[in-house]
């Protein structure tokens, strides 16, 4: 797919009265590694091309949203009956970081839908209109509504997420993650929902409520989490260092007696590949400690046979495959 191609598609999307589903489609679109070095060289066009905002990088999002859509206002979509923002950040700490920011208008609801989305290369650190902070993992995203200002501050979140959320007594603050849903007042807790796996989130600070259809009610407190997976309906909480969770945020993995199944799970995203094991059971049993930082996912792979009976195969489209030699 050509540059001009990708252009076409974005400007005909951010003109268009899209419904939800197609919202949804565009933003999986736009966030898939498919042609992503021409959709970001696109999107930062149309940024630099976008009149009287700078940016360095470092300003807070949601800010600079608010301006770009005041110009917006004022250009030729004023006709729209949606306004939609696209807005391409280039940080200057991580140079390929990529930020998407999409503002909606529902008219027939009435209300301003916000999303937050992180493409598969970047991680990205936004502020809520309430105050609370929020860091995203690679490729994920995280939708509210009115700006957070109803009786109920909640955002819904796919892929994994960091919370730092000012207390507010009022008005609870909800992470809907699938079918889980993590009610807090003011809390610092992280959670993984991502499509496929299981729901997890660990405290760090506070207490949380986490809630699972049909089941009742689990607080957690510091250095605890809570695991759901609608496949086996498992619903628990168990003893957890949070801050083994939040290592992500500085550019890393911290693993700390963990299960190699567990390992592989969290490498899927970390490196953006299939990895299988042809014994699950056995990689359950086995437990190791790592941190990763830089390291390719084969250099990985070839640490694992010096310490486990493993052997693994690299197929021309990077995915893993792991063998436990009997």
């Amino acid at each position: 797919m050509d540059s001009k191609t990708i252009k076409e598609i974005i400007e005909s999307y951010t003109l268009e009265d899209a419904s939800e589903e197609v919202r949804m489609t565009f933003d999986k679109w736009l966030t898939e590694d498919d042609c992503r070095q021409e959709k970001d060289a696109v999107l930062n066009d149309m940024w630099e091309n976008m009149p009287l905002i700078q940016t360095s990088g470092q300003e807070d999002p949601l800010s600079i949203i608010e301006e770009a859509e005041k110009i917006q206002n004022i250009e030729s979509h004023r006709k729209s009956r949606r306004k939609t923002v696209l807005l391409w950040i280039a940080s200057s700490v991580a140079a390929c970081m990529t930020i998407v920011s999409l503002i909606g208008w529902n008219n027939s609801a009435g209300s301003d839908t916000t999303y937050l989305i992180t493409s598969v290369d970047s991680k990205g650190e936004f502020v809520l209109p309430d105050g609370s902070v929020v860091w995203l993992n690679k490729g994920s995203r995280l939708r509210y509504v009115d700006d957070l200002k109803g009786d109920e501050r909640e955002v819904t979140l796919e892929g994994e997420g960091y919370f730092d959320v000012v207390k507010d007594a009022g008005r609870p603050f909800i992470v809907q993650a699938g079918d889980m849903s993590i009610k807090v007042l003011g809390t610092r807790f992280t959670v993984s929902a991502y499509q496929g796996s299981p729901i997890e989130a660990y405290l760090e600070e506070g207490s949380i409520l986490a809630m699972a259809p049909e089941h009742s009610p689990l607080i957690l407190a510091p250095d605890q989490a809570v695991i759901y997976d609608p496949e086996d309906d498992r619903f628990e909480a168990y003893a957890e260092n949070a801050s083994d969770h939040t290592a992500w945020i500085d550019g890393k993995l911290e693993f700390v007696n963990k299960p190699l199944n567990d390992i592989i799970e969290c490498l899927k995203h970390w490196y953006r590949v299939d990895i299988s094991c042809n014994d699950i059971k056995m990689a359950s049993e086995i437990r190791l400690s790592m941190t990763i930082r830089q390291e390719s996912i084969d250099e990985i792979c070839r640490a694992l046979t010096t310490i486990a009976d493993v052997s693994y195969i690299i197929d021309s489209r990077g995915n893993v495959k792991i063998t436990f030699d009997r």
